[in-house]
């Protein structure tokens, strides 16, 4: 007999972290974060001619294909909970009565190849990988809004440097203008005035392509900030679910080793109720998000 045949005097409910309304929450996030991703791929795509601003938004592209696939990874997942748990509970409340009359080496070999389908490695693992995901693109996210901020302050720095460099070329072809006599070379003056113009129409090229980035840095830094928050909820959503999944599996291993029809019995009425739970608010979950069609 293992430690566990040695009954507790009451079993104990597993305890499901989420709810209905955490799950409409979490829904609701995943989905209007969705749609802040595409305001930031707009915003990324008209930075204007500035040198590199070809690459933020391939590299927002990317970001945004990552958490897809996440999202994704998290519904197929969910999707085998709710297959996997969801026979487990009706079949415990339409067996019950029968398993409480007799049948106790039964209901202990239905828990026994309940725990042995293929099935539970996956939920067991891949649980905990969807919370890693998100926090991976948080982590790749938050590297990117540095890189642009720290874009966009060069831009910046280039403006002023060329603001100053010009300004000085214009007192120095004043100052030669102003103490030129009939015998300078008037061509060579000509030819500093010109350049001059160049570089003043450069300037303006490049004060236009900074408010261009400070507008779209404007834009997209609420939006990544509001991100980022996400990422990290969905992190930790993913961790509560990933406990959820190993404590009713691990209770289901616990009622398999029970030594009396009582604690058995006991032991699956409250897996009944949890498995319930955790089931409804994965069907909430897929239900609202694949609803909204930006995932498909």
């Amino acid at each position: 007999m293992s430690l566990h045949a040695v009954d507790l005097p009451q079993a104990q409910e597993v305890v499901i972290l989420g709810s209905n309304s955490s799950a409409d929450t979490f829904a609701a996030s995943t989905i209007e974060a969705s749609k802040m991703f595409d305001e930031c791929t707009s915003a990324l795509s008209n930075l204007g001619n500035a040198q590199d601003a070809e690459r933020w938004p391939g590299d927002w592209q990317k970001l945004f294909s990552m958490y897809k696939s996440a999202v994704k990874a998290s519904l197929e997942l969910d999707k085998l909970g709710i297959d996997y748990f969801g026979e487990l509970n009706p079949t415990i409340a339409n067996r019950l009565d029968d398993w409480a009359e007799n049948n106790f080496g039964e209901a202990k070999r239905f828990l026994q190849e309940y725990l042995e389908k293929p099935a539970v490695p996956q939920l067991r693992s891949a649980s905990s990988v969807v919370s890693d995901q998100f926090t991976d693109i948080k982590n790749v996210m938050q590297q990117f809004e540095n890189n642009f901020v720290a874009f966009v302050g060069k831009l910046e720095k280039d403006d002023e440097e060329a603001q100053a460099y010009l300004a000085r070329q214009i007192q120095q072809l004043k100052d030669e203008i102003a103490h030129s006599t009939i015998f300078d070379d008037k061509q060579r003056l000509k030819d500093e005035e010109l350049h001059v113009e160049k570089n003043l129409e450069v300037l303006c090229e490049m004060d236009k392509n900074l408010e261009i980035a400070k507008t779209v840095l404007s834009t997209v830094r609420p939006n990544i900030g509001t991100i980022l928050d996400d990422l990290q909820s969905f992190a930790m959503q993913w961790i509560k679910t990933h406990h959820d999944i190993e404590a009713l599996l691990d209770e289901m291993g616990i009622a398999e080793d029970s030594a009396t029809k009582r604690s058995l019995i006991s032991r699956l009425k409250a897996i009944g109720t949890s498995a319930a739970a955790l089931v409804a608010d994965m069907n909430e979950y897929v239900t609202t998000v694949q609803d909204s069609g930006i995932f498909e």
